[in-house]
């Protein structure tokens, strides 16, 4: 088969699944009530808290809106992150990945034989885990922040479920907004003091006295 013929067939190939995709996502933003696409700005250096690992909503499960319980209070200061504090180590101070608090449990995880978010085994693969974190960085430095949403329309990703990974926030009973997931985002574009960044709203509190 020639290479034209190749690539008529991937083509092809490809129109179920974006077909799928866009249905799919129809239906869930139909169920949600428009809550999966609900897109607010919000201030990196404004948040104060994020969610522990167990309180998070999972953003491709946790379609949105409203959701009692003590979630809101189970957080934990952003700038004492693992994860922050590596980027603030490596980003602002130079320092090797290998150096940081992140690697280092990305690391304990792997020597007890459990790979690290269920595939990064080897150190091998965890450093270029951690090349891909420098390369997100540089890119929002040079080219700015872009969420999922311009990246579609642009035509840089084409899987309209990828919509639904955008960095998420919860909005807690008391206003105030909490980073739900997308740390690595978060933390980049505050480190650049990017001021307004675009994320999905994905619980709010039934208490919360904000729409």
């Amino acid at each position: 088969m020639t290479s034209s013929k190749r690539g008529h067939t991937n083509r092809l190939s490809a129109w179920p699944k974006a077909i799928y995709r866009k249905l799919k996502w129809q239906y869930l933003n139909a169920i949600s009530r428009g809550s999966i696409n609900e897109v607010i700005l919000i201030d990196p250096c404004a948040i104060e808290y994020g969610q522990k690992p167990e309180s998070q909503f999972h953003p491709k499960k946790f379609l949105g809106g409203y959701e009692n319980g003590d979630w809101d209070q189970q957080v934990i200061p952003v700038e004492s992150h693992l994860l922050y504090q590596s980027y603030t180590q490596h980003f602002l101070k130079g320092d090797p990945w290998e150096s940081t608090p992140f690697f280092h449990y990305a690391l304990e995880s792997i020597k007890k034989g459990v790979p690290f978010r269920g595939e990064y085994d080897s150190v091998e693969k965890l450093k270029q885990r951690f090349e891909k974190c420098d390369h997100l960085y540089f890119m929002i430095k040079r080219d700015g922040y872009k969420s999922n949403h311009q990246l579609y329309d642009e035509g840089r990703i084409d899987n309209k479920l990828d919509l639904l990974d955008e960095i998420s926030v919860n909005r807690a009973r008391d206003g105030s907004i909490i980073l739900n997931d997308g740390w690595h985002r978060f933390a980049s574009a505050r480190l650049l003091k990017i001021s307004s960044i675009p994320a999905r709203l994905c619980a709010k509190h039934t208490l919360s006295r904000n729409p």
